[in-house]
């Protein structure tokens, strides 16, 4: 049976050869000689064999190193600075600025959320974007995992443009076919910061709200970052297809839609002018529908859980000039009425094993030209 040791343990007969740090993050490579049945670990070590991370394979079965007799244990390399945070310089009376973070850090052992849409037209794999839109993500998770999504229709199409989903779950009963809205989670905080080309999936939300997202999201038919990039305050993207999605998604896109916005028995159906429904004549929408008609998601599965960076401000010399708040990758400056003066913000990225990071900018703001 394998064991696992402390590195310190007198038990070990591993040999371990360990190089100079170069800095606080710099990897550490241990190589095990002579493996027979046990091993040393690291704190939280990545364990690869010519890349290939082979720690999954070893939680499920520890038998799988028995034939291995030369290991590398490589320990996450952990956040770093890839952009300097720009200095910010304002004058009295400046309204709230927001930095995202995402944009000035990153890590190489970070890993995306994977999921698959099971749909009436086949699955859709997709990739998360934990890092770029950590909030979101977590929203869309928290709809998967409630059962939300479960059964939903997707209610517009527009083709070469989006396909949107997340309003309406379907349901059939003695009554016939019906479609209810699910309550919503609060709205989440707009992450715009990846561009919507073809294959990304958005959150959509409301007229002139940037930060009114709550369940409902569309798969970009096209490269629509001309238009939604810019458009209230940028339609935050949270995911990709990956492999073949994007086939049965365009299939999906295909079914033909119909107006069915004047319907509804008491329900607001405003927004069906454009519901894809196939194979249905019939007039009294939503009863005499079934799930067939509809181009549905059956479910989403979480196939992986992603891992994204937290910030926080690690020192504020001057918070009687400047107030900080952050939300996922949102730094947001508040500068306080009448005050002048320079800040230096010290902004700390810390991954989920403990590592972290540090950026420092400074904030100035000048006094208005009246001396208010």
């Amino acid at each position: 049976m394998l064991r696992w040791l402390s590195r310190r343990s007198k038990r070990s007969k591993a040999t371990t050869r360990r190089p100079r740090m170069r800095s606080a993050h710099a990897p550490v490579q241990l190589v095990l000689e002579g493996l027979e049945d046990r091993m040393v670990l690291d704190a939280n070590p990545f364990l690869r064999i010519n890349g290939v991370n082979l720690l999954p394979m070893v939680a499920e079965d520890p038998a799988v190193l028995r034939s291995l007799n030369r290991l590398s244990l490589i320990p996450g390399s952990g956040p770093s600075v890839t952009t300097p945070i720009t200095n910010v310089n304002v004058n009295q009376g400046a309204a709230d600025f927001t930095i995202n973070l995402g944009n000035n850090f990153a890590d190489p052992d970070l890993t995306n959320t994977k999921v698959e849409f099971h749909t009436s037209a086949g699955n859709v794999d997709a990739d998360l974007f934990d890092s770029k839109a950590p909030l979101t993500v977590a929203n869309f998770l928290q709809y998967i995992n409630s059962g939300a999504y479960t059964n939903t229709v997707f209610h517009r199409s527009l083709p070469g443009f989006v396909l949107q989903g997340g309003e309406y779950q379907f349901s059939s009963g003695t009554t016939g076919g019906s479609l209810t809205k699910p309550n919503t989670n609060p709205p989440v905080l707009n992450e715009f910061g990846v561009s919507n080309t073809v294959g990304t999936i958005a959150m959509a939300k409301l007229p002139g709200d940037p930060n009114s997202a709550t369940d409902q999201f569309f798969f970009n038919l096209g490269n629509n970052a001309s238009n939604l990039d810019s458009q209230n305050g940028g339609f935050t993207v949270f995911g990709k297809v990956t492999g073949t999605g994007m086939q049965t998604v365009n299939t999906l896109a295909g079914v033909p839609t119909k107006n069915e916005s004047a319907a509804g028995n008491g329900t607001d159906f405003s927004d069906l002018t454009n519901i894809p429904l196939q194979n249905y004549t019939g007039t009294s929408f939503p009863t005499d529908t079934t799930a067939a008609n509809y181009a549905m998601i059956n479910s989403i599965s979480v196939l992986q859980q992603g891992t994204h960076l937290t910030f926080t401000v690690a020192n504020n010399s001057n918070p009687g000039l400047v107030t900080t708040t952050v939300a996922g990758n949102q730094l947001k400056l508040h500068f306080v009425t009448g005050q002048a003066g320079t800040a230096t913000i010290t902004i700390r990225a810390t991954d989920p094993n403990g590592a972290t990071a540090q950026a420092v900018f400074t904030v100035t703001v000048a006094p208005s030209a009246t001396g208010q």
